[in-house]
């Protein structure tokens, strides 16, 4: 009998050991969650791919999602939340209609978080990107998610219908619907980066109307000091000149905020289909940090919004990088939409034998500031350091990016007519001896895409020689010494204006 019984012994001891050394593994596992999320990332980027297969604005906004039989992004995109677990949508779990009932209710009673959400990024890609980072920085303050917005023509939105109240004007019916942002960035990868630097991450606007259960606590309107804006927002809230002054100098005796129920006059509301209990207008020459915004403005408001966001500097914001941020991250350190990349390589692999000088033009400054003269003179010096970089490397093929062509700034055609940007355009091409540049149609319809894809085939050649400055270029130009070690003697500049 008692040999049995020894067995029977052993065989538990064993089971306990077999039970301990699993539950070891599995906390090992779970300890490790974020340290592996890249290869979970990776993973979902493939399928991603595999999905859209041709991309998205390669068409016509309105065959887009007919194409690929795809439903609402909002459904059908995974993102990485804080705790680096990767979230699906309830309908993308496969549960029955009363199941995600429940679960969405269980999960909104159990996990109320903070969110802000801004109506309208300012500025064109490169400035609208940078603002973006700058926004994870004030939403980390007070631990809120940003609600991750939409992208159409270099410009970012948090509506995917776009927001209006006469700000700009309408555009042609099938451009006037905002993509996902993926449609530019790697998501994923974007909100790792900020994650792993310290800042707030992205969330999608489900995540806002669940959360926030259809209603902001707080809209905020900035009140910028520069005098178009002034006039923008007297066009916007449909008030007199007089009333904005009036608002002006009633912030600066309240210290740095006021009431503005007259917000309510706008449709932004009624765009979002959001309540509102409140609507403030702060001076950010008055309130100056994120931590004077909670104090005095948002005293823990769960659910804010912002009518416009302009990121930090002059007549912008002046709130400094959170104190959680390890590093400052800059634009160029995303990744861009993988297809995107593709287009570049193939685009270089198919037009040039072998190396390449870079050229890249921002002409808008000097049209601007300068006249037209002035931009001639400095394009005729720009080619002539061209033609000096051909013979010192012995390279003669070119290419050209600029923003005179029909589908770069749109900001540029407030200073410089159709026919004027079509005669600069010839005179640059002819001073350069014809090089080559990149030709979209046929195979992007969205100015941004455009923009990176151009971005991209820069960073690729041997040499970059920029005329003008911007954010935009200042973007490329890192892209560019990142390819290249930061090597400086492989960059030229031109005629700079800040």
């Amino acid at each position: 009998m008692a040999r049995p019984r020894k067995k029977c012994v052993a065989f538990v001891l064993l089971l306990l050991a077999v039970y301990v050394v699993f539950s070891l593994i599995s906390l090992h596992l779970n300890g490790d969650e974020i340290v592996k999320l890249p290869d979970k990332v990776k993973a979902q980027e493939d399928a991603h791919s595999r999905l859209s297969h041709v991309l998205y604005l390669t068409r016509p906004i309105a065959d887009r999602h007919a194409k690929n039989g795809l439903k609402d992004q909002r459904e059908t995109d995974v993102f990485l939340d804080v705790e680096g677990h990767n979230k699906l949508s309830a309908n993308g779990l496969g549960l029955s209609k009363a199941e995600n009932t429940n679960l969405s209710h269980r999960t909104s009673q159990e996990h109320k978080h903070k969110f802000l959400f801004v109506f309208r990024y300012y500025e064109q890609l490169g400035r609208a990107t940078s603002n973006l980072i700058d926004l994870a920085s004030l939403a980390k303050y007070n631990n809120r998610f940003l609600v991750v917005p939409y992208v159409n023509n270099s410009r970012m939105c948090g509506l995917a219908g776009g927001v209006s109240h006469h700000y700009r004007k309408v555009e042609r019916r099938n451009q006037r619907k905002y993509a996902s942002m993926d449609e530019y960035f790697n998501v994923q990868y974007f909100n790792l980066n900020l994650y792993s630097r310290g800042y707030s991450t992205l969330r999608h606007f489900r995540d806002l109307e669940s959360h926030c259960e259809n209603r902001f606590n707080i809209v905020l309107h900035f009140l910028f000091q520069d005098e178009t804006f002034k006039k923008d927002t007297a066009l916007w809230y449909r008030v007199s000149e007089d009333e904005v002054k009036a608002l002006y100098k009633q912030v600066k005796v309240h210290d740095g905020w006021v009431d503005c129920p007259g917000i309510k006059r706008s449709s932004l509301s009624k765009q979002i289909d959001f309540k509102v209990n409140r609507y403030i207008c702060v001076d950010p020459e008055i309130i100056r940090s994120a931590r004077e915004l909670e104090d005095k403005v948002l005293k823990g408001a769960r659910c804010v919004a912002i009518v416009q966001w302009r990121g930090n500097g002059y007549e912008r914001v002046h709130f400094p990088l959170d104190s959680s941020i390890s590093q400052a991250l800059r634009p160029s350190d995303f990744e861009f939409n993988a297809q995107l990349v593709k287009i570049a390589r193939d685009f270089v692999a198919n037009t040039f034998k072998g190396k390449f000088i870079g050229v890249h033009v921002r002409s808008e400054r000097h049209v601007e500031r300068k006249g037209l003269n002035v931009t001639i003179r400095c394009f005729e010096k720009l080619a002539t350091r061209v033609r000096e970089s051909q013979q010192a490397i012995q390279v003669t093929e070119v290419f050209l990016a600029s923003d005179l062509t029909d589908y770069g700034s749109d900001t540029l055609r407030n200073f410089a007519g159709a026919n004027e940007r079509g005669s600069l355009s010839q005179l640059l091409m002819k001073f350069l001896n014809k090089p080559a540049t990149f030709n979209p149609k046929g195979i992007l319809y969205d100015t941004g895409a455009i923009a990176i894809v151009e971005m991209n085939i820069l960073s690729m050649a041997t040499r970059l020689i920029t005329l003008g400055g911007g954010n935009f270029q200042e973007w490329a130009l890192a892209l560019f010494q990142k390819s290249h070690n930061n090597e400086s003697k492989r960059v030229h500049r031109m005629c700079e204006l800040i």
